[in-house]
């Protein structure tokens, strides 16, 4: 979770901000060259998470925006090693 309740998360052009601190870039297409979601603007959380992936061409909160912290029904994690 890259942030909760009380932080803001700002979408500014190629650039992602939470508490006004740069968080992730995003990019314009994916590795097949197709369009990726555009949001823009500042919002404050509030019953929301804000969720980024470890691998910068995750398809992630960075595109789709926060999601409701009820939406969370655990916690990913690998049970083998690759």
């Amino acid at each position: 979770m890259a942030a909760g309740p009380g932080d803001e998360v700002c979408a500014i052009g190629a650039q992602i901000l939470v508490n006004r601190v740069r968080v992730a870039g995003r990019r314009e297409v994916d590795a097949a060259g197709r369009d990726l979601p555009q949001r823009s603007g500042c919002s404050m959380l509030t019953d929301q998470v804000f969720l980024l992936g470890d691998n910068p061409a995750s398809f992630d909160g960075r595109y789709f925006g926060p999601v409701p912290h009820a939406n969370i029904i655990g916690r990913a994690r690998l049970l083998w090693p690759l």
